[in-house]
């Protein structure tokens, strides 16, 4: 037995100490959690814890024994080991808990590095589980990691599993999100899912009536009014989720909008809505026309006398609403986006042609970049109410960017790719304006990708003044 090592020999400080926990050897204090009892010793804890010395040396010192019931047995051992040793195995499942129990205790390396997983971790695929998760433990730097996710990726978060599993509160608060970068129908057919997976449930037929019932008050915060008028008609006439009443409310206010919008276009440039084609239309519904859809299915209304029974009043936002009474229902969802402006060439100046007024009819900017971006929008030297915008022969809806006449915002964002040629061209109407020429520079950067404007004088005339962009 003389001869016999010691569980001691020839083993490094970090192992001895993880061999001392592995075995509970000297050890002086024990937590309960989930009724089993779990020894440690204090001296570590206190070196590795702000929290744990003042529960131990304190004026008031905690007992010997200590019962947890916030935290699983399973993560609390993990804690532990981590404390003992600097080694813990982090995935996805595991990350928020660990992140609890790290912010519990105030251990601020395991904190930083639970941070540091998630942001390089986190995806469309998993953002769901997330949030989730942040229930049991409210944290705003999680949180706002999820919404970055959700903001760079709406439409792939909608269109996942995950998101059929959120429970109600969180969908709620996705998609009331003013900075999610979709179309309203994305959202529309997200809820519609969701809804589908909550009738599977609780075991009730899949019909357009329990879809409506199941989605609870979801549908307040699908922003209906801003809908792409064609998917409105082609969809949403051939489905039973709204009542007639809605339908006609709405069917409406689209239309007095549109109107509105085609006044100001030049002819043959109608405005087609948020987009001109809608690609994920909902599996199985009609494939009628639009013009065919709406009209029999407001002839239809109008012959049982219920669209009569709606005043005209398209000027009371409750009515243009449907009654939801949710105030921000006709504001278009922004998405996040810089604003990159064109700077002056060094040691020029404005070369605008003054004292002579020009009439401009329609002007466009040609540009390339290296990466892919998406556009949000652009500014410019026109007065935004007074244009219509196309970008790659696709008519865009704009709108002011917070107020401002030469900051336009499109309410679709445009994708574009690296290396292809992009024109972005402005109809002006009547509009007299003095010429710019070659006034601004040629190339922008943002973000590690360049832009640069040319035209087929490899000159850009200098109508677009900068450009509205994310990544």
């Amino acid at each position: 037995m003389a001869n016999e090592k010691s569980w001691q020999s020839g083993k490094p400080l970090m192992k001895c100490i993880n061999t001392m926990l592995q075995y509970q050897v000297a050890t002086d204090v024990t937590f309960v959690v989930e009724d089993c009892e779990i020894k440690a010793h204090k001296f570590i804890l206190i070196s590795r814890s702000p929290s744990f010395e003042a529960m131990f040396s304190g004026r008031l010192p905690e007992p010997n024994e200590i019962k947890i019931t916030d935290v699983s047995k399973k993560t609390f051992n993990m804690f532990l080991r981590y404390l003992y040793t600097d080694n813990i195995a982090i995935d996805i499942d595991n990350v928020a808990d660990i992140l609890k129990v790290a912010d519990k205790y105030l251990v601020d390396i395991l904190t930083e590095k639970c941070h540091a997983y998630v942001k390089e971790h986190l995806n469309p695929d998993n953002v769901c589980l997330m949030k989730e998760r942040c229930h049991a433990f409210p944290n705003e730097k999680l949180l706002s990691e999820c919404r970055r996710i959700e903001e760079e990726a709406a439409c792939a978060i909608l269109e996942s599993t995950g998101f059929t599993e959120l429970c109600k509160d969180c969908v709620k608060e996705m998609i009331s999100s003013d900075c999610l970068p979709v179309d309203e129908h994305f959202v529309f057919e997200a809820v519609i899912r969701w809804a589908e997976e909550e009738c599977r449930m609780k075991g009730v037929e899949l019909t357009d009536e329990n879809r409506r019932k199941y989605s609870y008050d979801l549908f307040d915060h699908i922003r209906f009014p801003i809908m792409n008028v064609g998917y409105f008609c082609k969809t949403l006439f051939n489905m039973s989720v709204l009542s007639d009443s809605e339908l006609v409310k709405l069917h409406r206010y689209i239309h007095k909008q549109e109107s509105w919008k085609q006044t100001r276009s030049t002819p043959g440039q109608a405005d087609q809505g948020v987009c001109d084609t809608i690609k994920h239309p909902i599996v199985g519904r009609s494939t009628q026309s639009t013009d065919e859809s709406c009209s029999q299915r407001f002839q239809s209304m109008n012959n049982t006398g219920e669209a009569s029974q709606v005043t005209d009043a398209t000027d009371d936002l409750s009515a243009c609403l449907c009654g939801f009474k949710c105030t921000e229902r006709v504001r278009y969802r922004k998405g996040k986006y810089t604003v990159v402006c064109r700077q002056l060439p060094a040691k020029s100046r404005y070369n605008s042609v003054l004292g002579t007024s020009t009439q401009i009819i329609a002007v466009s900017e040609h540009f390339r970049c290296s990466s892919p971006i998406y556009l949000h929008g652009i500014t410019t030297v026109f007065s935004g109410d007074h244009i219509s915008v196309k970008v790659n022969d696709e008519d865009v809806r704009i709108e002011l960017a917070d107020g401002n006449l030469k900051t336009v915002k499109f309410r679709k964002i445009i994708q574009i790719y690296p290396e292809s040629d992009n024109v972005i061209y402005l109809m002006v109407g009547n509009e007299e304006k003095n010429l710019l020429r070659n006034t601004l520079s040629n190339t922008i950067t943002f973000d590690g990708v360049t832009i640069k404007f040319t035209d087929s004088g490899n000159n850009s005339n200098g109508y677009v003044t900068g450009l509205l962009l994310s990544k």
